[in-house]
């Protein structure tokens, strides 16, 4: 059943989309188009601008353009069709690679001391979830399996990942090493007055020092970095 809060909600979400995003959507939708590499793919933007989640026409001229002076589509005649030029198709090929990454999960790691949990429940779950994202730890879900395969299966699904460095857990650089590896941006935290990794410190860490401070500024890192995502 669609709602009419739940037409304002996917209107809203079109805004919210980045140019990268729109781009990569209109790509997308003609290589489906495409019926062999090469296949020129008629446009009439008039209709077909909502391929890239663009409310105007003018808009999606600058899409099509933008991606034709990125060399990742031509238009070899004067008719309004477009072919998927090589490097084209490789940038498919990239966006396909990581389709399986969900656009609202961030992966939370850090160290499971009964210290540190109100910096969960009462920093990064809440701030992650006001910023739009859905937090998880490996044990806010039950499994059967092994926890490490838990783990890195989790960091390949998510958005970004948010390591929290403090008592200088070492499964949580674990974590964030995993990450930084499958190209998943990672945010780091520490309390105030812990000391630093050597081979970390050159990241940029958010210092916090007290719960509630970290859900603030955890939440204002993402939706700077990000924007605002889609859960509700």
């Amino acid at each position: 059943m669609l709602r009419s809060d739940d037409v304002d909600r996917l209107e809203e979400s079109w805004r919210q989309r980045s140019v990268s995003e729109k781009q990569d959507a209109l790509l997308l939708a003609l290589a489906k188009m495409s019926k062999y590499p090469g296949y020129p793919v008629p446009l009439v933007r008039e209709c077909d601008h909502v391929l890239a989640w663009c409310e105007l026409e003018e808009e999606f001229d600058y899409h099509l353009q933008t991606l034709t002076d990125r060399g990742l589509i031509a238009a070899p005649t004067m008719d309004p069709e477009w072919t998927i030029t090589p490097a084209g198709w490789d940038r498919i090929a990239e966006i396909g690679s990581k389709a399986h990454v969900s656009t609202d999960l961030v992966f939370v790691a850090m160290a499971f001391d009964p210290t540190l949990a109100e910096v969960w429940t009462d920093g990064l779950r809440p701030g992650i979830s006001a910023a739009g994202y859905r937090p998880e730890r490996v044990d806010t879900e039950h499994h059967n399996g092994r926890i490490d395969d838990r783990i890195m299966s989790m960091i390949r699904k998510a958005r970004f990942v948010v390591v929290d460095v403090t008592l200088q857990n070492c499964g949580a650089y674990f974590e964030a090493g995993f990450a930084l590896g499958l190209d998943r941006p990672v945010i780091w935290t520490i309390r105030e007055g812990d000391k630093m990794h050597f081979d970390t410190r050159q990241f940029n860490h958010i210092i916090w020092s007290t719960p509630a401070d970290l859900r603030e500024r955890i939440r204002d890192r993402i939706l700077g970095v990000f924007g605002r995502g889609p859960a509700p």
